[in-house]
């Protein structure tokens, strides 16, 4: 594998980070779903063993949360709680997840 650029690596890692906190902000699951595919157009190489990795580590906990909280509001009483909150924090963890596994991918932290 050829060397990479270090500040290359660099510009990665900081939008990484950028990005990860950019979408903290966002709650609308459209504008999620569409940084989701416009993050695996930037990440085409590896993006369906990314996908996979994030599909099994990640939203089984993310999922289970959301059903989680359903079942308890429910128990509570309380009538369902709306679908949109609940699919964007899942998106968003998704993506947070596929964005730190194609950049981890990319760059060689432990040199």
């Amino acid at each position: 594998m050829p060397r990479r650029e270090p500040r290359a690596d660099r510009a990665l890692l900081a939008g990484w980070i950028a990005a990860a906190f950019a979408l903290s902000a966002v709650s609308d699951w459209r504008v999620l779903a569409g940084a989701l595919g416009v993050s695996l157009l930037a990440f085409r190489r590896g993006a369906l063993r990314h996908l996979a990795r994030v599909a099994k580590l990640v939203l089984p906990l993310s999922i289970g949360a959301s059903l989680a909280t359903v079942v308890l509001d429910r128990l509570a009483g309380a009538p369902l709680p709306p679908v949109a909150p609940l699919a964007a924090l899942n998106l968003r963890a998704a993506l947070r997840a596929f964005l730190a596994v194609a950049v981890r991918a990319r760059v060689p932290v432990l040199r």
